[in-house]
């Protein structure tokens, strides 16, 4: 997909690729926060039961 629309502009298409890479790394790393303080609440609700 990306190869046949770079080609020539491969410096281009190369951090396009490395932008999405970003923005989808930011992502995961919001949702492993999200998953790690869901944990630490249930967790801590559980020890004070």
């Amino acid at each position: 997909m990306y190869v046949s629309k770079c080609g020539m502009l491969g410096s281009v298409c190369r951090t396009d690729l490395l932008l999405k890479g970003t923005e989808v790394f930011h992502q995961n790393v919001i949702v492993t926060e999200k998953l790690l303080e869901a944990v630490t609440k249930s967790t801590s609700y559980n020890i004070k039961m």
